[in-house]
């Protein structure tokens, strides 16, 4: 997992970093687990359907989802950041040299895609197709950064509705505008 270049204990510092940050994850996807329960109920126990309450009550509705996904995106924001940053600081370290693929595979475990496309309340075949692909929420996050094209088109060969793939990328791209307004938050180093 770990290949040392300099003396073990810089190896043990940078491995309890890495034990640190997957803490911190894991506790956010309890937050995340949480929250979503709450955005469910939400959603489950609406008094009529989003499309179809009139005035007012559909108004608080609305506002009501979209504060608890909002509180969501924001929890699944702060897990990419820790993410992306103690990569950075590691790949800067330079005592312990972790490969891009294991570190991108242990945190990404931390990270649940699956739970981030039930935010986007996306159908269930659409779900079992992204979860199927083996892509992870930082793959698809990073390709609708700086590839959106590439995105659609990979999605329209796992032939994904169109409804499903405008929510996705309506919700990647907000996920995008918290990512980048959210404070720097330090990594456990």
């Amino acid at each position: 997992m770990v290949k040392t270049v300099m003396s073990s204990d810089s190896a043990e510092g940078e491995s309890d970093s890495l034990s640190s940050t997957k803490d911190d994850l894991k506790i956010q996807q309890r937050l995340i687990d949480i929250s979503l329960r709450n955005l469910q109920t939400q959603r489950d126990h609406s008094p009529c359907p989003r499309s179809t309450c009139a005035g007012e009550v559909q108004a608080t509705l609305v506002e009501n989802i979209l504060f608890h996904e909002n509180k969501l995106l924001k929890l699944f924001s702060r897990q990419l950041l820790a993410k992306h940053r103690f990569i950075e600081q590691t790949s800067r370290g330079g005592d312990v040299t972790y490969s891009q693929e294991q570190l991108d595979g242990e945190l990404d475990q931390c990270i649940s895609l699956d739970l981030f496309l039930n935010v986007a309340e996306l159908s269930t075949r659409t779900i079992k197709l992204l979860l199927d692909s083996s892509w992870s929420l930082d793959k698809l996050f990073t390709m609708y950064q700086k590839q959106q094209t590439y995105l659609k088109q990979q999605l329209t060969k796992l032939d994904i509705p169109n409804g499903d793939m405008d929510s996705l990328l309506r919700h990647l791209g907000r996920l995008a505008n918290f990512y980048g307004v959210l404070p720097c938050v330090p990594v456990c180093v």
